[in-house]
């Protein structure tokens, strides 16, 4: 049932993430306690969870969105630099993927850094990734010093590389309208 206090072994946990798979749910978050490193909970019915002892990598990240897309599971998350990603076949060993995504900068007027903090959706057959871009490098930045806060959010549709991991594109056009599931 929903409104529940979990225990997660920390007072600062955030940016959650969950996937029900075999029977299980499993919980991703930030825990801001030790390093900002991701750790996964697992539970079978909601109520009671287990924390895993260790991190899911051992990298400071924020934000970790796990999704099923493409005959894998996958995981991204904000580094700061990019979005990490790592890919499972059983949500329980992550291969990191050798390069990040959004790390350079967008030719849009509103996407001239980094994406950060992701959401992705997955929807009939699509993965589309919403993330944020602050505004420094707008030139409007240069005379307002508030005018970089200004973040605004994109949207750009991941595809699989014809090496197996994820691309984006996102100065590509996309059509962002999702689809009634089949």
């Amino acid at each position: 049932s929903c409104g529940e206090r979990l225990e997660l072994g920390t007072d600062r946990a955030i940016d959650a993430s969950v996937i029900q798979k075999d029977g299980l749910y499993r919980l991703w978050f930030k825990d801001e306690r030790k390093g900002s490193r991701l750790f996964v909970l697992q539970s079978p019915d909601l109520k009671s969870w287990v924390r895993q002892p260790d991190p899911v990598i051992d990298t400071n990240a924020e934000g970790p969105k796990v999704f099923q897309f493409g005959g894998h599971y996958w995981l991204i998350a904000d580094v700061w630099k990019g979005l990490m990603v790592l890919r499972s076949d059983d949500l329980k060993t992550w291969t990191p993927q050798p390069n990040r995504l959004l790390e350079q900068p967008g030719t849009q007027a509103t996407d001239t850094d980094k994406g950060q903090h992701p959401d992705v959706v997955v929807n009939n057959g699509r993965a589309l990734i919403y993330y944020f871009v602050h505004q420094y490098k707008a030139p409007e930045a240069a005379t307002d010093p508030k005018y970089g806060q200004r973040t605004v959010i994109q949207v750009a549709e991941l595809k699989i590389g014809p090496d197996g991991w994820l691309t984006v594109d996102r100065n590509a056009p996309v059509d962002a309208r999702l689809t009634p599931p089949k």
